[in-house]
């Protein structure tokens, strides 16, 4: 640990090892749109330059049994972390076919289904932000989303 006497050292992003940013939306959102939206937003400043973790976690469901629910977190409206390496643009979104419809329940089906992942990421200093979104993949199908969490912290 770097000793800073004269105040010199830039304000830590974090108050300790544990600390880091978090954002949750309990809120159940739903689509039929094809145009991913967005379901979660975390903005934070990161002062020291570096690697971080960011961690996802959200439940979806999806009213087809032929179609598929889609999302995607990305980072700074550009680094996408799902798949980030793919070849096939698709590829680089959560993509699943529950193969469930017409259920009881908020977003035409009962099932709900748990996604959750992690990647590092670099960081220069400076305001950041990483969006969790969603959408349908057949214009009319109901795509939901709820109990959306992201996390940010120091590696």
């Amino acid at each position: 640990m770097t000793s800073c006497a004269d105040n010199s050292c830039p304000t830590p992003i974090l108050g300790n090892d544990l600390a880091g940013f978090s954002a949750e939306n309990t809120t159940f959102q739903s689509t039929t749109g094809l145009t991913l939206i967005e379901a979660l937003n975390l903005s934070f400043t990161i002062f020291n330059a570096g690697d971080y973790f960011i961690r996802w976690w959200y439940v979806w469901s999806y009213d087809s049994i032929s179609q598929s629910f889609s999302a995607r977190v990305q980072v700074d409206n550009s680094i996408n972390l799902i798949n980030p390496a793919a070849v096939d643009g698709n590829q680089t979104l959560h993509i699943q076919e529950p193969s469930d419809a017409g259920g009881t329940g908020n977003g035409g089906t009962k099932q709900r289904f748990i996604s959750s992942g992690f990647a590092v990421v670099n960081f220069s200093a400076g305001s950041h932000d990483v969006d969790l979104d969603f959408a349908s993949t057949f214009s009319g199908n109901t795509a939901s989303i709820h109990h959306c969490r992201l996390f940010v912290q120091r590696a």
